[in-house]
């Protein structure tokens, strides 16, 4: 039981520093064009909500946006 709790944690921090890589380079919005998503879309959203959640850190993905 808990070595599946490291493995939660590596994958945690992998997604983290994921995505503080990707917000480093603004890629939201470019990955949003490519897919024919507009800025603020629900997934978006609710990526946003979970890094609240989970890491009581306010993001925009996309700070392009008027939101």
């Amino acid at each position: 039981m808990h070595r599946n709790n490291d493995f939660s944690n590596y994958v945690s921090v992998f997604f983290i520093l994921l995505l503080f890589c990707m917000l480093s380079c603004s890629c939201f919005s470019k990955i949003n064009k490519k897919l024919g998503l507009k800025d603020d879309n629900v997934i978006e959203e609710v990526i946003e909500e979970i890094i609240e959640n989970k890491l009581n850190i306010d993001v925009d993905l996309t700070p392009e946006s008027k939101e």
